[in-house]
């Protein structure tokens, strides 16, 4: 057979009398035996994971669809109100555009929230113990040359046959207990599955509330920004008020000449953003180029080995490459994954924060003289209503002077960030590398343990 080529090759006729051929149609009978069999428990896992990936897509996709429907329809009733004209929607819009964004953030961290369950379970749940089952049962083909390579068995053949027998009874001990264990992992998806459906409702429950009041704000605003706006127009068109023109127009030349600086500031930290990303990007890029030549490298020494003429040698090595291909593989993920923690950190806490607050105070200083009216009698409070106004326009001012500073020093923030992520990915690529330097290493003189001398674990 095969698996014994090196070992027939070496003692020609010994073996033919012996129970090891009859050991190794045991062991390969097994394996054959238990491969389809865990196919099936592979693809019942798939489907229940399927099933509930498909009840998360769709349970978002519900949640996006009635925060949508609710939207509609609060600006629909804004829009018909009968205080509402063209001036006061624009006021109205900037906050409604602001409370749907936040609604968008809600969804898109729910989605976040229900990938890392996903991940969770893949790493955790059934595929642990169905990998180790498959190496296993892979190594059970093959089991009867490790057996051999283990023990000098023309001397004593009798004590390596009672180990072939203890090692196929293992091999259907083992098959038997997974079976259970499978299966429990299996059904191990409903307690997940409904933890999950509780947090879906969480989200569900959350996201609406919030955006069902946030929709309840803008509605209770339109007194605020349309109703006095409009009591004003008719003020104003019964009598001149120089002082309301003069803040009107202070107002909107600030907030008109604040616009294009915040913009371009803006500009600035997403290029420097850009430029980070672009270089983390070209990082992974060679981290990946780099395994992969070494991977090349080494196999390709490899395939010049006397040994891997055989083709049952071959499949054992392809197996174990792969196997530490794929490790490599997960190292390159995790960095991926650590990379984009910094730069959603960093898109959270630096810069974009300060620059929304500007923003905000930036927009509501068109409509400031109009907020400020809200909250005196102007008629009766003429100087007082001035008074505040000319505060107002100082803070304004004051506001754009400090918080200019503070834009130009958070986007000078990113040359440490910069050092930081520079520094972690030179780590990840030393640890990456060393060890798929050192896996590499082995694979290559893992060649004689695998196919000529017994197992080199």
């Amino acid at each position: 057979m095969l698996q014994l080529v090196v070992i027939l090759a070496l003692l020609g006729s010994t073996l033919a009398n012996t129970p090891f051929p009859e050991f190794q149609n045991n062991f390969a009978e097994h394996s054959q035996l238990v491969e389809p069999q865990l196919k099936e428990f592979r693809v019942e896992n798939n489907e229940v994971r399927l099933e509930l990936i498909h009840t998360m897509v769709t349970r978002t996709a519900n949640l996006t669809l009635d925060m949508r429907q609710l939207t509609w329809d609060t600006w629909e009733y804004i829009e018909n109100h009968e205080d509402t004209n063209d001036e006061c929607l624009v006021y109205l819009r900037y906050d409604f555009d602001y409370y749907v964004w936040i609604g968008e953030l809600d969804i898109m961290y729910m989605a976040m929230d229900m990938d890392f369950y996903m991940r969770y379970d893949a790493e955790n749940r059934f595929n642990p113990r169905a990998f180790f089952m498959s190496r296993e049962n892979s190594r059970a083909i093959y089991q009867t040359v490790q057996t051999l390579g283990r023990n000098r068995f023309v001397d004593s053949i009798t004590d390596t046959v009672y180990e072939l027998q203890d090692e196929l009874d293992y091999y259907r001990n083992l098959w038997e207990s997974y079976q259970v264990v499978l299966r429990d992992e299996l059904e191990a998806m409903d307690e997940f599955a409904e933890l999950v459906e509780l947090e879906l409702d969480w989200w569900y429950n959350y996201a609406m509330d919030w955006h069902r009041a946030f929709m309840g704000w803008i509605v209770e605003d339109i007194e605020y920004y349309c109703a006095i706006l409009l009591s004003l127009i008719g003020i104003c068109c019964s009598q001149s008020i120089p002082e309301l023109e003069y803040f009107s127009k202070q107002f909107a030349n600030h907030s008109c000449t604040i616009q294009p600086k915040i913009h371009n500031l803006s500009e600035q930290n997403a290029d420097v953003r850009l430029e980070l990303i672009h270089w983390i990007v070209a990082e992974i890029g060679n981290l990946t180029v780099e395994m992969r030549r070494l991977t090349n490298e080494s196999w390709s020494r490899i395939e010049k080995h006397e040994l891997m003429q055989y083709e049952e040698c071959r499949y054992r090595m392809r197996y174990l490459r792969d196997y530490y291909v794929r490790v490599g593989e997960l190292d390159i993920m995790r960095c991926a994954y650590d990379m984009n923690y910094y730069m959603w950190h960093d898109s959270v806490y630096r810069f974009v924060p300060r620059a929304q607050f500007v923003k905000r105070e930036n927009s509501r200083a068109i409509h400031q003289t109009v907020q400020t009216l809200g909250r005196n009698n102007f008629v009766e409070n003429r100087e007082r209503v001035v008074c505040e106004l000319e505060d107002e326009l100082v803070y304004h001012e004051n506001l754009w002077s400090s918080y200019r500073t503070v834009l130009y020093v958070e986007i000078e923030f990113i040359k440490p960030l910069k050092m930081l992520v520079q520094g972690q990915m030179a780590a990840w690529h030393n640890y990456a590398i060393y060890w798929h330097s050192l896996f590499m290493g082995l694979l290559e003189v893992s060649v004689e343990d695998y196919c000529g001398n017994g197992p080199w674990w």
